[in-house]
Order: structure tokens, then C-alpha cells, then sequence
């Protein structure tokens, strides 16, 4: 079982929709190569027919990637040079200054999504760094944290990773659900971090929390996860990606 989103991402969701439009794209391609014309039903189901391996494997590329699995982006990669394995000898063939010219944008956005892919999936939401198997992973990059909810109750826990956006912190007890807009509280060198989120996964006992890193809340006496985060890296003790990876 890999880390389950409870709210997707705005990138995630896009790369999966446009590795499906891929194959609208390769076919509009090949309707080009052929007759110049816009592309038809019984021509574009032949065309998936004798290339039956592009939607199986837009299928599970965009399947991957909609679970924000740590294989995502080895099967996008896979699934575009599919995509460009198709419309290469198409494009050599007819050497089509307009078909050159799509295709060529076709690689910069591919590059473009692949790159926002990577960053989107080394945030701390993706990445609890630990295993269902590991009973005591308390460390001393590990500091206790606070999730308290909309009705005051208190979630113990330890951060187990961080990024200047997020974190994920394993819960005391496997039985706690907070819902999904939380405050985190971490006391550090005698300083109090509280600011506001929302829970967007879950991974056995712990939760990811994306931070909103507000400027004025109630708790106006508090430092806030923005100082945190500055602090903690200048104490060297912002995490790496990746230090461990869970199933998926």
C-alpha cells in the first residue's frame, strides 16, 4: 500500500489528463500523414488497432501518476517515447513542415510536463520516510509535532519529512483521523511554530500536510512554518529525497 491522496494536486492531475490527450495527438498525426485531413472515427480505431499498445499504456501511465505512485515517472516516460516511437517514421517519411513543427512542441511539452511531474512528487506529501514496518523511528532529525483540529483535539506525532510547502508526520496513535483542515504545532530550540493546513494524504499512522503558511491567524504570537523551515535548514536539518521509499 502506497501513500493514499485525499486531494490532488492541480499538476497531478494534468499530466495525467494530457498523457491521455497524447493519443489524440498521435492520431491527428497520423490523419495528417495521410490524407492532410482532420481525423475519422473508422481510420482513427484502425490506427489504436495496429498500434494497440498506446492506450494500454497511456492507461497505466496516467493511472500511476492520478495515484502519485513513486513509479510515475518511468511509466510517463515510457508512455511518450511509445508516443514518439509511432510518429517518428511518420514524420521521416513525410518530412511535413506543419506535422514537424506540432511534433517538435508535442517534446517541449512532454519535457515540460515530465519536469513538473519530478518536482510535484519529491514534496514531503509524497515521501513519509518510513515504513509500515518501522516501529521506532524516532532520530534525531525526527522532532515531535502537534496536529490539533477545527475542534481544539490534539494528534501527537513526529515530523518525519519536510519541505518549505509541507510536511508528513507520523501520529502517536494508528487510530487517529484529524480531518482535513489542521493547525501544526512544533515547539523547537524554545520556539513555538503554529500554522494552518489541510490534510491531502494519508500513509498508515501518519498524514501529509500541505501548509498554508498564513501571515495573520489568531495565533498572531507564533512563529510560523515559513520561520521553521528557515530554521531548520540553517540548522542543517532539512531532509533529501529520497531517503526511503513506500510501496506502492
Amino acid at each position: 500500500m502506497g501513500v493514499a491522496l485525499r486531494k490532488r494536486n492541480r499538476v497531478v492531475v494534468t499530466s495525467a489528463l494530457f498523457v491521455v490527450l497524447t493519443l489524440l495527438f498521435t492520431v491527428t498525426i497520423a490523419a495528417l500523414h495521410r490524407n492532410g485531413s482532420v481525423v475519422e472515427w473508422k481510420e482513427a480505431v484502425l490506427f489504436f488497432n495496429r498500434n494497440w499498445w498506446l492506450a494500454p499504456s497511456a492507461l497505466i501511465a496516467s493511472t500511476a501518476i492520478i495515484r502519485a505512485s513513486h513509479y510515475s515517472r518511468l511509466l510517463y516516460s515510457i508512455h511518450i517515447i511509445l508516443i514518439i516511437s509511432v510518429i517518428a517514421p511518420l514524420l521521416i517519411d513525410s518530412f511535413d513542415k506543419l506535422t514537424m513543427f506540432i511534433s517538435f512542441l508535442f517534446l517541449i511539452i512532454s519535457y515540460f510536463y515530465y519536469l513538473l511531474l519530478s518536482d510535484e512528487l519529491a514534496d514531503a506529501i509524497y515521501n513519509p520516510k518510513y515504513k509500515k514496518s518501522d516501529l521506532d523511528i524516532v532520530t534525531s532529525r525526527h522532532l515531535s509535532a502537534t496536529i490539533i483540529d477545527k475542534n481544539g483535539l490534539e494528534y501527537p506525532g513526529i515530523l518525519t519529512n519536510w519541505s518549505s510547502t509541507s510536511c508528513f508526520i507520523r501520529l502517536d496513535s494508528p487510530q487517529a483521523k484529524p480531518k482535513r483542515a489542521v493547525k501544526l504545532k512544533v515547539n523547537f530550540q524554545g520556539a513555538t511554530f503554529v500554522d494552518c493546513g489541510n490534510i491531502v494524504s494519508r500513509y498508515y499512522s501518519g498524514v501529509g500536510m500541505r501548509l498554508l503558511a498564513t501571515k495573520q491567524t489568531e495565533d498572531n504570537d507564533n512563529l510560523k512554518w515559513p520561520e521553521l523551515y528557515q530554521t531548520l535548514t540553517a540548522g542543517g536539518l532539512i531532509t533529501s529525497y529520497p531517503v526511503e521509499s513506500v510501496e506502492d
